[in-house]
């Protein structure tokens, strides 16, 4: 049982029985409130009583990450990644089993003052007037230095405030991200591999670079050149249906591309591959080319297209290019909306989002799986396609401010693929912005990933003795 020293009020939020939350984010905010106005009241632990200390988790399985996550002397914890939070007494630490370095934070522990940050880049959050305890999972933990309430800031946009980031309450025993540990290894299908392999990397990268040329500003005219650019790509591909259907994003009539292509066994059976194709800057007046954001994304599903029309998908897949995202997800919305209005959103297997895949701050290619907690089996298919490439993969079950939401918000399966370095792209919302700055591996192994876990889904049974091949069904038989 976790230890809660609380008021009795509070106990309900922190603990029960010894179980934890598996998706704390997501709860009532108002309980959120009522925890921060408990802690406001008093700090209920002094410098004395506890220590922030960060646990490394790396090398753990998920059985070992648990033991300590429930270990009776920690009064809360938060996961991001490979690294645990935790708020406990000094003399616990000494205690404890876990192999590997803690590193206890020389900061002193001031419950009221905690926040939680979504969607702030590591530059603004050191902008901000606070100490940075632990991150991951596009979140951020913090201890505000005063009792005013710190206000995220867009770092290279001056004074200017994140238009994506937002301060949310704090309650402990959170996932912020969670590291994919070892298990099971899954055999992927022949059409998972081969639509992995058939990945092209520098066809992709070539892409991004002649959308990186345009100015793809929302409420600018030369998106209009790449909106053009795209649908000439669409359909130049075998079997493809191009159309442009308008949304307003204020006065501005935008337009999303979409390009289906309709499946040979199960066309009823819907996959949406989708990433916004509009770009933002601190001066987009004059240039915006967001190679990275998004660019590398739209570049992604037109790569993927050129993968799985190659040769006749089993079920109907639907890319999408939106436009308006950074506006407030207007095309992702529309588009999702529109599934809805056609009855047919129950058909919808997944939905696909790609954002912002081809930058890495190391050699360590990590790409974050994001989700709700209740499409987590699409975690397993594409940990699994994983396997196919060299990602090390992170998972947040806390999605927001991308194209999935939308269809997440209307009961669709919806998951974003994403650089797990987001956070650390120099030219992120910028004019630098640029093609030079994105990492070919970085893209080719999410896109790899995505191809296989797309194939996995639609559950062709193309293994060698498969069903079909008692039956006598030799359309059923294929070579590994």
């Amino acid at each position: 049982m976790i230890r809660c020293p609380l008021p009795a009020t509070l106990l309900v939020l922190m603990c029960s029985a010894g179980s934890l939350s598996a998706d704390p984010l997501q709860a009532d905010l108002l309980q959120a409130d009522l925890l921060q106005a408990d802690l406001l009241q008093a700090d209920l632990l002094q410098a004395d009583d506890a220590v922030y200390a960060r646990f490394d988790l790396r090398g753990l399985d998920a059985s070992a990450v648990e033991a300590l996550r429930r270990s009776p002397d920690l009064y809360w914890w938060v996961e991001a990644g490979d690294e645990l939070l935790v708020l406990a007494p000094p003399q616990a630490l000494g205690r404890s089993a876990i192999p590997g370095p803690i590193e206890i934070l020389a900061l002193e522990p001031r419950p009221s003052r905690l926040h939680v940050v979504r969607g702030a880049r590591l530059d603004d959050l050191r902008s901000m007037d606070a100490d940075i305890l632990i991150h991951g999972g596009r979140h951020a933990v913090i201890q505000a230095r005063s009792d005013r309430r710190p206000h995220p800031v867009h770092a290279s946009h001056g004074s200017g405030r994140h238009a994506h980031a937002e301060l949310l309450p704090f309650t402990g025993n959170l996932v912020l991200a969670r590291a994919a540990r070892s298990g099971a290894v899954r055999r992927l299908s022949f059409m998972a591999r081969r639509w992995s392999s058939s990945v092209d990397g520098a066809r992709w990268m070539s892409d991004v670079a002649t959308l990186a040329g345009y100015n793809r500003y929302t409420h600018g005219s030369e998106i209009a050149d790449a909106r053009d650019w795209l649908v000439a790509q669409f359909s130049a591909l075998p079997g493809v249906t191009v159309t442009t259907p308008s949304f307003s994003v204020g006065a501005t009539t935008a337009y999303n591309v979409v390009a289906t292509v309709t499946g040979s066994e199960r066309p009823a059976e819907l996959y949406v591959v989708g990433a916004h194709y509009d770009s933002i800057s601190q001066n987009p007046g004059s240039a915006a080319p967001g190679a990275e954001d998004n660019a590398s994304g739209c570049a992604g599903v037109l790569e993927l297209a050129r993968v799985v029309t190659a040769s006749p998908p089993p079920a109907t897949v639907i890319f999408v290019c939106y436009s308006g995202e950074e506006q407030g997800l207007y095309g992702g919305s529309a588009h999702a909306a529109g599934l809805v209005s056609a009855g047919v959103d129950d058909d919808v297997r997944l939905a696909l989002n790609m954002d912002m895949i081809g930058f890495t701050a190391d050699v360590d290619l990590d790409c974050l799986l994001e989700t709700s907690s209740t499409h987590s089996a699409l975690v397993d298919v594409f940990t699994a396609a994983a396997s196919t490439t060299s990602l090390r993969i992170v998972v947040s079950y806390n999605p927001f401010g991308s194209d999935h939401v939308p269809y997440l918000n209307r009961g669709m399966p919806g998951l974003l693929t994403i650089e797990n370095d987001w956070d650390e792209y120099p030219c992120y919302h910028s004019t630098c912005d640029l093609d030079d700055q994105i990492d070919l591996a970085m893209g080719r192994e999410v896109l790899k990933m995505n191809a296989a876990a797309m194939a996995e889904m639609m559950g062709a049974s193309d293994l060698i003795f498969g069903d079909g091949f008692e039956s006598g069904d030799t359309s059923k038989w294929s070579l590994p």
